[in-house]
């Protein structure tokens, strides 16, 4: 019998191009685990976040870091950790959290691209259904969005640097609709 080897690929076999000074990278490195949190067990989940690894329990909208993770509001009820990328992340998770909330890895059911360069916030305006503007959408913002027809969430981790993730399932079209708005935005700006 034949010996078949499964190996594990990105979402978008890895892309990493650039478009004008703007900066595109699938982030295959993280993992993206949800935590569901029982009815009135919010404090029991904090407290775990806080003592494990120094993380505090997001706000709204909000993400909130320590070291290499953060952990980012989903919904009522939920949040979502972004880790370094290792096998047994979701046991760690679950481990760590002894009950207090349901771990699931969502890993695989989502893509996460890094966006960055100059300019990436005036491209994000025609794209991205959100007020971008720095005083209203700072460093650590998230939020639940639309990407053309597609569901999305936006974090900004820096002023020119943001994670959009969307589902695996339509990988491809996301990354179309991102790369046809910035080079789009690269035609018409005299700085890319």
């Amino acid at each position: 019998m034949a010996e078949i080897t499964l190996k594990p690929t990105p979402c978008l076999g890895g892309v990493d191009l650039r478009i004008g000074a703007i900066h595109i990278q699938e982030r295959d490195d993280l993992a993206l685990i949800c935590v569901a949190i029982p009815q009135e067990g919010e404090a029991a989940v904090a407290d775990a976040l806080l003592s494990t690894w120094d993380l505090p329990m997001p706000a709204p909208q909000r993400v909130s870091t320590a070291g290499e993770r953060s952990a980012l509001w989903g919904a009522p009820d939920q949040v979502l950790l972004l880790a370094p990328r290792v096998p047994e992340r979701e046991s760690e998770v679950a481990a760590a959290l002894d009950g207090k909330g349901y771990v699931t890895d969502q890993t695989h059911a989502w893509v996460i691209l890094e966006v960055s360069g100059p300019g990436v916030q005036a491209a994000f305006e025609r794209l991205v259904p959100l007020d971008l503007d720095p005083d209203m959408f700072p460093a650590g913002a998230a939020a639940r969005t639309a990407l053309e027809h597609m569901a999305a969430i936006a974090l900004r981790l820096e002023a020119e640097r943001f994670l959009l993730l969307s589902a695996s399932s339509s990988a491809r079209s996301f990354l179309h609709a991102l790369t046809t708005t910035l080079s789009w935005r690269a035609e018409l700006s005299p700085d890319g």
